[in-house]
Parts: structure tokens; C-alpha cells; sequence
């Protein structure tokens, strides 16, 4: 999570914003920390939220790249 807002020069407060506060700043923090896991549906909309930005993930979800510019 965090690279991918990284590639993309987003905050965690932006990545929230850009998904109506859900997940909350303070999850997304908390999870990219390795704290907590997201729920099934956050994780879905993370992960869309990227793809829909151009970040592309390798099949394990591990490395990630930004197909846009």
C-alpha cells in the first residue's frame, strides 16, 4: 500500500479522501505499519483505487508498478 501511494504521490489522508474515508487515515496507517489487516471489501477498494490510478500489482500483490505518468 504504502509504495503504491508512493509511486503515485498520494498521502494517507489523500488515499482516504479519494475513498470516502473508508478506510479511515488512521487504518491505512495502521495497516501499511503491518498492525492490523484490512477488512475483505477496504482491501477491494484500495486495490481499485490504485489499479483505477495506473499501479499495476505482479500476481502475489507484492511488487507494484505505475503504468501511467
Amino acid at each position: 500500500c504504502r509504495r503504491a501511494r508512493q509511486l503515485l504521490g498520494w498521502s494517507p489522508e489523500q488515499l482516504s479522501e479519494r475513498l470516502g474515508g473508508h478506510p479511515s487515515v488512521s487504518a491505512i496507517r495502521n495497516f501499511e505499519r503491518g498492525w492490523i489487516r484490512l477488512i475483505p471489501d477496504s482491501a477491494a477498494a484500495v486495490r481499485a483505487e490504485f489499479e483505477d490510478a495506473g499501479i499495476e500489482f505482479d500476481p502475489d500483490g507484492e511488487e507494484v508498478r505505475c503504468s501511467k505518468q
